[in-house]
């Protein structure tokens, strides 16, 4: 396994680690100085990328592959954008703000992290990488199953 910052999953102990001040700077657009920086950023951006290594524990947990870019890594971003949707519910303890979707959208877009299988392989295509978090936001985790094996 190889280990993407600022968050990892490790499947052989089962842990989630977290680089919480680099993070941290991601969740911060424009602050940092260099050009990814100025455009990934914003706090559910940052949100995202955890939740995607998430998604990875939860993938392992059911008995389901968590290396290839282009299921894996897809999957993590789609059961993501599935977990977003359920946090625009009524009476969830999280709400998503206007421009949460927009956060998590520029760093699908840019780097892509919150698609990354395991070992932190990312599909090239941008588009692919969105499709999927879409697909989870519109149509849910079943969605998500299906077109990700």
């Amino acid at each position: 396994m190889t280990a993407t910052q600022p968050v990892s999953y490790c499947p052989s102990t089962n842990v989630i680690g977290t680089d919480v001040p680099t993070l941290a700077k991601r969740a911060v657009a424009g602050d940092n100085g260099d050009l990814l920086s100025a455009m990934v950023g914003g706090d559910y951006n940052a949100f995202v990328v955890f939740v995607s290594r998430y998604m990875l524990a939860v993938q392992q947990a059911r008995k389901l592959s968590i290396t290839g870019a282009d299921t894996a890594g897809l999957r993590a971003a789609c059961f993501s954008g599935a977990y977003s949707t359920q946090l625009s519910r009524p009476g969830s303890d999280l709400q998503l703000s206007a421009t949460d979707l927009d956060a998590a959208i520029s760093g699908l877009l840019l780097d892509g992290l919150a698609a990354a299988d395991v070992n932190g392989a990312v599909v090239p295509s941008g588009f692919v990488r969105l499709e999927a978090f879409r697909t989870g936001v519109l149509d849910g985790e079943d969605a998500c199953l299906k077109a990700y094996r």
